[in-house]
């Protein structure tokens, strides 16, 4: 007799976290689980988007189209295959765990008055292949 131990494709979760600004608004922050991604697509040379179930167990279109969650990532130009290995490789880790793929923080301000600094990310995001030019992301928009 055989045991057969079931498992889903990820054993430990893989949250992603992304963040228009910090102005702490609804709807500008939201963390996405690897786990629910649907899809990614270039929006154009200078965006891509990643859409995933949605989290909010009554948008899931019962009955009707589904409403999905996405974040796009505004970036270098014609970058959008290196961003999306680089969001692929960031879900795919074994280990689980959350990673920031992009917090813009805008021009907020820390309680002493100082800035808090600049947008961060933890991608890492090879250069472009065919030109070796460096990927930067200037932006991050959100609709859950």
């Amino acid at each position: 007799m055989s045991l057969i131990k079931t498992m889903n494709a990820q054993e430990k979760e893989v949250y992603m976290y992304v963040a228009e600004d910090a102005t702490y608004a609804t709807g500008n922050q939201a963390i996405f689980k690897a786990s629910d991604f649907i899809g990614a697509t270039s929006a154009g040379a200078t965006s891509t988007i990643f859409r995933f179930y949605s989290q909010d167990n009554s948008r899931l279109g019962i009955g009707g189209d589904p409403t999905v969650a996405r974040f796009e990532l505004t970036h270098t130009t014609d970058a959008q295959i290196e961003i999306m290995k680089a969001v692929a490789t960031a879900m795919a880790n074994p280990h689980g765990g959350f990673i920031v793929i992009q917090d813009d923080l805008g021009t907020a301000f820390s309680s002493d008055g100082s800035t808090l600094g600049t947008a961060i990310t933890q991608l890492n995001v090879a250069p472009i292949a065919s030109t070796g030019t460096a990927v930067s992301i200037s932006a991050v928009a959100i609709n859950t």
